[in-house]
């Protein structure tokens, strides 16, 4: 193991955490890629496909990595969507 040799903890806690923050970046870097690879399918339910479009970015936020929004990447998953007005757009 890689802590075997450590001699403190403090230095069994460093590589500890830097393991699990290298594990952490790589898992973020995956979402963020099925994030930009999901499609709502032909037939689809919309509301679904926002609203694990809106738990995938929550996921992400917790972890640390958070989607940064510009007015040119803001989705339509940002906006409310209701019956009387399916697309409220801006």
């Amino acid at each position: 193991m890689k802590i075997r040799n450590k001699g403190t903890a403090l230095e069994i806690w460093d590589a500890l955490w830097g393991d699990f923050q290298n594990k952490l970046r790589m898992v973020a870097v995956d979402m963020r890629r099925c994030l930009q690879q999901e499609h709502c399918a032909e037939k689809g339910d919309v509301r679904k496909h926002f609203s694990k479009l809106r738990l995938m970015r929550e996921d992400l936020a917790l972890m640390g990595h958070p989607l940064v929004k510009t007015n040119s990447t803001q989705s339509f998953s940002d906006r409310s969507l209701t019956p009387s007005n399916p697309l409220s757009l801006p």
